[in-house]
C-alpha cells in the first residue's frame, strides 16, 4: 500500500493507518523530544505528546503530491513542540514576575493602559483581524488561529503585522 493511500485512510480516521504512520515516525519523534527535553528540562513525554498532536493536526493538511509527506508531518510536530517550549518559557517568566508581594503602582497603571489600548485597538479592527487579536490575547498560537479561521499561517502573519501597525498608530495618537 502506498504512503499516499495510508495518509488518506488516516485522514478518514482509520486507526491502523494512523498506527502505520506513527510507526514510521516514532524513532524520530522520540529522539527529537528527548533532545529538546535535555536542553530545556521539560518532560520528554509531554514534548512527545505535543509532537504527536502537531502531526495529527498536520495530517488534515498534508499534500501527498508535494515533497515528502512524512517530512511535512514531522516538521508540523516539531513546530508544535517548539511552540510548547515557548509557551512554557512565557508561563515560567510570568510566574517569576507575579511573585512580587506588593504590586508596583506604575506596573498596575501600565497594565490598565495596555488593556485600554487593546480594547481601543479591537474597536478599530474588522473581520479576521479582530478575531486574530482576540485569539492572540487569549494565548492561542498563530497556527491554531489559522486553522480555526480556515486560512494559512502566512495569512495570519499578514494580519498580525497589520494589527501591529494599527497599535503603533493608536500609540502615536495617545
Amino acid at each position: 500500500m502506498s504512503l499516499s493511500t495510508v495518509i488518506e485512510q488516516a485522514r478518514q480516521g482509520d486507526h491502523a493507518a494512523r498506527e502505520q504512520i506513527s510507526d514510521l515516525l516514532r524513532d524520530r519523534v522520540m529522539r527529537t523530544a528527548g533532545h529538546y527535553a535535555s536542553l530545556t528540562g521539560m518532560d520528554r513525554e509531554d514534548l512527545q505528546q505535543e509532537m504527536w498532536l502537531g502531526m495529527l493536526l498536520g495530517l488534515q493538511q498534508v499534500d501527498v503530491t508535494i515533497g515528502d509527506p512524512l517530512c511535512y508531518l514531522f516538521l508540523r510536530g516539531k513546530w508544535r513542540l517548539l511552540e510548547a517550549i515557548r509557551r512554557s518559557e512565557r508561563e515560567r517568566a510570568e510566574s517569576l514576575e507575579s511573585g512580587a508581594s506588593v504590586p508596583d503602582r506604575a506596573v498596575f497603571e501600565e497594565e490598565v493602559c495596555s488593556r485600554w489600548m487593546a480594547v481601543q485597538l479591537a474597536a478599530r479592527l474588522r473581520g479576521p483581524q479582530r478575531a486574530i487579536l482576540e485569539g492572540l490575547l487569549q494565548g492561542h498560537l498563530q497556527e491554531e488561529l489559522a486553522q480555526s479561521l480556515g486560512c494559512t499561517a502566512a495569512n495570519v502573519s499578514y494580519h498580525v503585522r497589520k494589527i501591529r501597525e494599527g497599535y503603533q498608530a493608536l500609540a502615536r495618537e495617545c
